[in-house]
């Protein structure tokens, strides 16, 4: 079923389909097994009526459906976007080619689903995996399959779709736009895409490969004898299951059955999740399922390990702590939610498994062969702007209106910790806000611009602080610069950290290590007889910091056309402010261009810079030495200090 933010089931994982459907009494399909879902009417405006559909019985083949409903606010606009790329990327076709998207028409368009369609609310994803998907055309199955939903719910949808050949298990990403094509609202019941969905795929497997045979049925059971994942023998054994105890001594359970139930439940004793008590009576484990399923994503997080191609003595699974070392692998740890993991390569021999959301890995541009920190801690589920968001609230029925909230401030500016910010800026900030009280369930978005909010939205958040702070992972990207490019930079390097204090004591003689030891011998012999700076010089971190700073601008000069003056030089400066993004060094400047003088300067940037990108200022030095910025217009100015 859909849970409450829209999403079908709680599988944090990657896309691993896990066959093994409850087994039925019949052995075959019969006009007493159909059923209709029913769903309301065209004049509501909703679904269209469904045809009936047969239940899945024990011969028939198996096909695994995964979907979530991504509603299409701003954050889930990009989302859908960010998603497309990731389905179409390189290495999931047969030959290891990039993903392609293709839909019911010949001349189906990329546009049909990067186009923004006026009053669409949501989108769905699906991934479905057919049982022997090798042994069928999967792009033909997609085809056959869209158009029995298609018939199902009476309309034309708009979508599209790209086969994944890159795991064990071949599979196919459907998209399906929230308006069809003649302009109605798409909504689908969730009892058609838990079940309707799922049925219609095993027609069209079993009309290409026939019902599965009792052989496989038989290798199928023997195999889940010994997986570390709940199967169809857990669900079996659920179904005797009375206050933790199991009795598989009853004529109900059958001998052929009782065996393999036995012989499963041994299995689960070596987990540590069962007991025999002798005979056919067993103790399960308390929340024994939940258990197993924890089992399975260690594993899984295990297996990427083992693959990854590195050379050393110990892998591990990050949890608490820090982690400091290079990125040898991404991948998506979660198709449908875009969730990543990357294996995180230490000079230690160590090797870690660090799950990251969509967010931090755009954020960060984070790709292999990065030099990256990964630090655990905890944060406040409270905020500053809960205050804000709970007055406006308070005054409008419990709902929170950015437009109100934006009528209360007069002027342009809000001043926050003694810091000017432009007000527009300011609201949008409380409605981002306002994603993240969505997600921890303590409001529901209205409208673009307004969301129902819990009345004791301060006193639930303090609750939660009660029971526990929020668990946080923080990245840090050391350099995008890999190993070899770092020898040679002008700049500061993450090799220059290990000249202060011998920081490479204790590295591996092996992988990473080795390579890291040799790199920055090589880099302190490029300082001294290239740069004229000794490993040993106080000052070496200000003069590199300074040669990266003036190559940049010698750079930017020659792209712009226009004459680098440092910010040093002379009074104030005006200009369109700009920024140079992180440099290999991680430094980032601010750049006031200044078309009327032809000149630009540089100054190193401050997170208050960022309500000003794109804006006229002027910045000149406080008495007391710091850089003082101003937004300059025709009419005004308004100033922030740093």
């Amino acid at each position: 079923m859909i849970n409450s933010d829209g999403f079908l089931g709680n599988d944090d994982r990657g896309f691993k389909p896990k066959f093994g459907k409850r087994v039925r009494a019949e052995k075959t399909p019969s006009l007493s097994t159909l059923r209709r879902i029913r769903m309301p009417s065209k004049r509501k405006g909703y679904y269209s009526s469904v045809r009936p559909t047969s239940r899945p019985h024990e011969f028939s083949r198996r096909v695994v459906v995964k979907a979530r409903i991504v509603k299409m606010t701003k954050n889930g606009w990009d989302a859908s976007q960010a998603h497309l790329k990731y389905i179409e990327r390189d290495g999931v076709e047969k030959e290891g080619g990039k993903g392609e998207l293709f839909g019911n028409e010949q001349d189906f368009e990329r546009e049909s689903l990067t186009e923004k369609i006026p009053g669409e609310k949501r989108q769905f994803r699906f991934i479905i995996s057919p049982e022997d998907a090798e042994y069928i055309d999967l792009k033909q199955f997609t085809n056959d399959l869209m158009g029995k939903v298609e018939k199902d719910l009476g309309r034309e949808l708009k979508w599209g779709a790209v086969c994944h050949y890159n795991t064990e298990n071949p599979h196919v990403h459907i998209v399906i736009r929230g308006i069809d094509k003649d302009d109605r609202e798409v909504r689908i019941d969730p009892e058609y895409i838990s079940h309707g969905v799922r049925a219609r795929g095993a027609e069209i497997v079993e009309r290409k490969l026939g019902k599965r045979h009792l052989i496989e049925l038989e290798g199928q059971l023997d195999k889940e004898v010994t997986e570390s994942r709940v199967t169809s023998l857990d669900r079996n054994i659920q179904k005797h299951v009375e206050n933790d105890s199991v009795d598989l001594g009853g004529e109900d359970v059958g001998k052929f059955r009782r065996e393999r139930l036995h012989e499963r439940l041994k299995y689960l004793q070596r987990l540590g999740l069962a007991n025999h008590k002798g005979g056919y009576q067993w103790e399960l484990a308390e929340n024994w399922q939940e258990e197993l399923k924890s089992i399975k994503v260690q594993d899984d997080k295990m297996k990427v390990l083992n693959a990854a191609e590195v050379d050393v003595e110990h892998r591990r699974i990050f949890d608490t702590g820090a982690v400091s070392g290079r990125v040898a692998d991404i991948g998506l740890s979660n198709e449908l939610y875009d969730r990543f993991y990357m294996v995180v390569e230490t000079p230690h021999s160590e090797a870690y498994y660090v799950e990251i959301s969509h967010r931090d890995f755009e954020r960060h541009g984070i790709r292999r062969g990065d030099i990256i920190s990964v630090k655990s801690g905890t944060e406040s589920w409270s905020k500053p702007s809960d205050k804000n968001i709970q007055r406006i609230a308070g005054g409008n029925e419990s709902v929170y209106d950015s437009a109100i909230h934006r009528a209360s401030i007069a002027g342009d500016t809000v001043t926050v910790d003694k810091m000017t910010i432009d007000a527009d800026d300011y609201i949008e900030a409380h409605k981002k806000r306002m994603a993240s009280l969505v997600r921890y369930g303590l409001a529901t978005q209205l409208s673009d611009t307004s969301w129902a909010v819990d009345p004791a939205l301060i006193e639930r958040l303090e609750m939660m602080d009660r029971e526990g702070p929020k668990e946080v992972k923080k990245f840090g990207k050391e350099t995008g610069l890999t190993v070899q490019e770092q020898v040679s930079y002008r700049g500061n390097t993450w090799l220059d950290k290990h000249f202060d204090g011998g920081g490479e004591k204790g590295y591996a003689k092996v992988g990473f290590g080795k390579e890291a030891r040799e790199a920055i011998g090589r880099r302190a012999m490029f300082l001294q007889q290239e740069l004229g700076i000794e490993s040993s010089d106080q000052w070496r971190t200000k003069k590199l910091t300074e040669l990266e700073k003036n190559d940049y601008a010698e750079t930017l000069q020659k792209q712009i056309g226009l004459k680098y003056r440092a910010a040093t030089e002379g009074g104030r400066r005006e200009g369109k402010l700009s920024d140079t993004g992180a440099l290999a060094s991680g430094r980032r400047y601010a750049v006031i261009m200044n078309e009327k003088t032809q000149e630009f300067s540089m100054l190193p940037w401050k997170k208050q810079f960022d309500n000003y990108q794109g804006k006229q200022v002027q910045i000149e030095r406080g008495s007391q030495g710091r850089w003082m910025m101003r937004q300059i217009s025709m009419n005004r100015s308004r100033g922030i200090g740093r």
